[in-house]
């Protein structure tokens, strides 16, 4: 029961917060399409390192340790790009919605 509820709520959640994030990064001049970028390294790094080990044999070592410091790489641009002051001037998505226009 709680797995489907937690599930549910997961799908309600989502939507809302791709819309936010995407906003602002628009807010500090960068493009949307980087959330996905950024999100996405650490999940390729959970994936490679749970595979069986025959299959990363080959590669044990330095590629986990490579995909273990792009990804602590991108959670801290990331997090650096949420909490950026917003561009007081007009950017390329658009005016500043803050700007009190005199």
């Amino acid at each position: 029961m709680f797995d489907y509820l937690s599930i549910i709520i997961s799908i309600v959640f989502l939507l809302p917060t791709i819309s936010v994030t995407v906003r602002r990064l628009h807010d500090v001049n960068k493009s949307g399409w980087w959330q996905l970028w950024l999100c996405i390294v650490p999940f390729v790094t959970l994936i490679w390192i749970d595979l069986p080990t025959d299959a990363t044999e080959a590669f044990e070592g330095v590629t986990i340790l490579v995909l273990f410091a792009v990804t602590i790489i991108s959670i801290i641009v990331y997090i650096r790009w949420m909490v950026l002051k917003g561009a007081d001037e007009d950017n390329r998505f658009g005016s500043n919605p803050l700007k009190i226009n005199d």
